[in-house]
């Protein structure tokens, strides 16, 4: 236990070292989360690099459904509302002052309510191009950081969405690299910081394999998958996860949350040495994980390391009975199986579970 923590102090102080000034978003979610303790929010933080020499850097607080009623644009909780759209609007005017492009409307008729603001902190020199990953293309905007909100209130809403309101605050930072290289993820590298964390007596591991062929019918079997992802119609539904499922029992939780801590560390540190490997990280995924209540069902989330058509993935899940960790190997398209937690083999719909 003495040498996990030697090695999560370590982690630790390196990602403080590093670490980013906080965003505006997350400066008002925290406004916010002060002054409305307990509120519901999918709160998601991220950084990302795709082969081109840009780091994106993003970050959504989206509420959804929290102040009307399922039946009607009635509002149940004013006071909250107009708590959160004041901190919202005080600190958003107050950036307007300060940006190079700045757009903001209001609408407040026909039982109805439309706030957006659109604010760009400052422009740079990034020239708008697409960029292909497998069936779906993206723009690199020209702007530098952003930073937008949209609040919307009306029973239509409800009809289409299930909800009747959403406020959706979101912040993008583009970051030029001094080079445009696209080095191959070094997984040996990786595995040997995150192994001796993992590697304890209270923490239960299995390999697994989840697979499906082309011809896997997804739509007649999705009640037995929780997620999947299609990027690659080349392959039509074929893909393939490869990994080790590491279980810490629920009575475990101050072991769970030292234990998903480094490994954030450890994932964060090696995103920054290792700068040009292509991937996703999620800044907030131990806090999502630890959030969890008794009831959710189950959950579970991921940021990865990517090569081309395969990638390295990095899960981490919680239900009722504890919290796991898997690290991945996945080629073509990706699927979760629903019973994840306790799958040793899916293949095609055929279920082994661990014993």
């Amino acid at each position: 236990m003495k040498r996990i923590i030697t090695i999560i102090l370590s982690a630790i102080l390196t990602i403080t070292v590093s670490a980013q000034d906080k965003n505006p978003v997350e400066k008002i979610c925290e406004e916010i989360y002060s002054a409305v303790p307990g509120l519901p929010c999918l709160d998601d933080k991220q950084k990302s690099y795709n082969g081109d020499g840009l780091v994106v850097y993003s970050h959504r607080a989206y509420f959804d459904g929290i102040f009307c009623t399922k039946d009607s644009t009635e509002y149940k909780n004013k006071k909250v509302l107009k708590k959160m759209l004041g901190i919202i609007r005080h600190n958003l005017d107050s950036l307007m002052e300060i940006s190079d492009e700045s757009y903001h409307f209001e609408s407040h008729s026909h039982d109805a309510d439309t706030i957006k603001y659109s604010l760009c902190l400052s422009n740079g020199p990034v020239v708008p191009k697409k960029i292909k990953m497998g069936n779906l293309t993206y723009i690199t905007p020209d702007d530098d950081e952003t930073v937008s909100l949209d609040y919307t209130r009306n029973k239509r809403n409800y009809e289409y969405r299930g909800y009747a309101d959403w406020v959706n605050l979101k912040y993008h930072k583009n970051v030029i690299l001094p080079n445009k290289h696209d080095n191959a993820f070094d997984k040996l590298a990786y595995l040997e910081k995150t192994a001796p964390v993992l590697k304890h007596k209270d923490i239960k591991s299995w390999d697994f394999n989840w697979s499906q062929s082309e011809d896997y019918d997804i739509e007649s079997n999705k009640e037995d998958i929780d997620f999947i992802t299609l990027l690659y119609p080349q392959h039509k539904n074929a893909g393939q996860c490869i990994g080790t499922m590491y279980f810490i029992p629920k009575e475990k939780k101050e072991l769970a949350e030292t234990i998903l801590t480094s490994l954030d560390s450890i994932t964060l540190n090696h995103t920054e040495t290792n700068p040009y490997h292509r991937y996703v990280y999620h800044y907030n995924m131990k806090d999502w994980v630890m959030r969890y209540t008794e009831g959710a069902g189950h959950k579970i989330k991921e940021m990865f390391f990517t090569n081309y058509q395969s990638s390295t993935r990095v899960f981490y899940g919680v239900t009722s009975q504890g919290y796991y960790v898997a690290i991945a190997d996945t080629e073509k398209n990706f699927c979760i199986p629903r019973e994840w937690y306790c799958l040793k083999s899916f293949n095609n719909g055929k279920k082994e579970y661990i014993k």
